[in-house]
């Protein structure tokens, strides 16, 4: 009996043993996994580096030795891509259907679906662009993915006809999806939209809208500046000024400072507020970096030449000239010098700040 349990025990122990040297990777094995996973990153990378026939054979190369490797449907997601970049679009749609096919249960199997409906509306081809957008959908992928194929098929709804204002592109999108992540951005291209076509009510009342509803997002410098100017097409320049200056106190380092600076003096011209406007200018430049000085004493100059005031030009030229590093700027410079001093029939060099009363 000793030696039944003896030999049983025995049994389990070389039992064990075995398993646990079969799950020990050999040597080959490990190298071989090394080496795939070298060409997948190697594909990967020439892909970045629009590099997109050598990304093809590495990550072709990988799947075909890697048929159900970790990244076989990514790899052939990226092929894909890779053809779409060469402009090989039949070419594409198939590695994308056969992607799918392989692994449909994979992430980058079931966006293969979104990228062929991406080359059909390329294409022209709605229909069928709206059919895989919608069987997309149908997956459970992330919303930022879906809102793109919603966006789609509504885009696909207005070329088929079902839409007959293209505005409803966006008003139904907003409407079906108004959590998207996409919406305060589609709000804004409607807003744009109504001013190619002039109707400035509506496109008020979109910018109007998303500074209401999205005061802390970080774009809305642009939505103020683009409000601004719809006002000042209105010749509303109260409004304009008032909306230039609300752009200018909450985003104070916008790239689109210096175009508000001179829409607001626009305004202020607009308003025959001709001292404010040139008070305000000497505010500006005393504050701005050097480099940033003539811009605006540019602006002065404008109001100047509008006022006929040719004396205060060859003033502000002067001080142009010496600020100006570009030798061929400085010459047109002064070449408008000689012209103004013309007008003015005087040959100073130096002559003292505008000390006229204007009309505020």
């Amino acid at each position: 009996m000793k030696k039944i349990i003896f030999l049983l025990l025995l049994l389990m122990i070389a039992t064990c043993l075995h398993a646990q040297y079969e799950s020990i990777p050999s040597v080959d094995k490990v190298t071989q996994t090394h080496d795939s996973l070298l060409v997948f990153f190697s594909g990967k990378l020439h892909f970045d580096n629009k590099l997109y026939d050598h990304a093809i054979h590495d990550l072709e190369d990988y799947v075909h030795g890697n048929p159900d490797g970790l990244f076989a449907a990514e790899a052939m997601y990226f092929v894909g891509k890779s053809y779409v970049a060469l402009d090989s679009l039949n070419t594409a749609i198939s590695v994308f259907e056969k992607n799918y096919e392989d692994y449909t249960l994979d992430d980058y199997g079931i966006l293969s679906l979104m990228e062929i409906g991406n080359i059909y509306f390329s294409l022209k081809d709605y229909e069928k662009a709206k059919l895989y957008y919608t069987h997309f959908i149908y997956f459970n992928s992330p919303l930022k993915d879906k809102d793109h194929a919603f966006l789609q098929i509504e885009k696909c709804n207005y070329y088929l006809g079902i839409y007959e204002d293209p505005t409803e592109i966006y008003t139904q999108f907003i409407k079906k999806y108004p959590k998207s992540s996409k919406m305060p951005k589609l709000q804004f291209e409607l807003a744009n939209y109504y001013v190619t076509i002039q109707n400035y009510d509506e496109a008020i009342k979109e910018y109007t809208s998303l500074i209401d509803t999205h005061p802390h997002a970080t774009w809305l410098d642009s939505v103020y500046y683009n409000l601004s100017i719809v006002y000042k097409t209105q010749s509303k320049w109260e409004k304009s000024v008032e909306t230039t200056i609300a752009l200018l106190n909450r985003y104070p380092n916008s790239k689109l400072k210096s175009v508000s600076y001179e829409l607001f003096i626009d305004g202020l011209v607009a308003n025959h507020q001709f001292l404010q406007a040139i008070d305000t200018l000497n505010y500006i430049i005393e504050a701005a970096p050097q480099e940033e000085k003539n811009e605006y004493y540019q602006l002065l100059a404008q109001i100047y030449e509008e006022l006929g005031l040719n004396k205060e030009l060859v003033y502000i030229y002067q001080i142009m000239i010496q600020n100006e590093t570009d030798a061929e700027t400085a010459a047109l410079l002064r070449l408008k010098l000689e012209l103004i001093k013309a007008k003015t029939g005087t040959e100073e060099d130096t002559l003292k700040p505008i000390d006229h009363e204007l009309d505020r």
